[in-house]
């Protein structure tokens, strides 16, 4: 790790591009599940995060309302059908990344 603020800025700037090329990289195999409900306020301060995010990265994601509630970032949410019990979804915000032809996820 260099203590120069210059050096540091360099090596700071650049384990960012191996870090966004890694993200890509993974968004071409999987796809993300992000699970909310409409009356969680936490819910309403990360979608716009989650957006950004699958925005910039190139990640599909499958936002799925607990509630049957939605939000503005994602108006088209599918109720839950039953895969938060299946992935283990005690909790809300959750974000899982979901490999579609294995079943994996992160």
């Amino acid at each position: 790790h260099p203590v120069d603020q210059n050096a540091r800025h360099v090596y700071y700037s650049e384990k960012n591009k191996e870090l966004t090329k890694h993200i890509k990289a993974l968004s071409q195999e999987y796809g993300l599940f992000f699970f909310f409900k409409k009356a969680c306020s936490y819910c309403h301060h990360f979608a716009p995060v989650v957006k950004h995010f699958t925005e910039k990265h190139g990640w599909s994601v499958l936002a799925i309302s607990l509630d049957g509630g939605g939000l503005p970032e994602f108006p088209h949410a599918r109720q839950d059908n039953g895969i938060a019990v299946r992935l283990q979804v005690t909790h809300v915000p959750a974000l899982i990344a979901v490999h579609p032809r294995s079943g994996q996820t992160i």
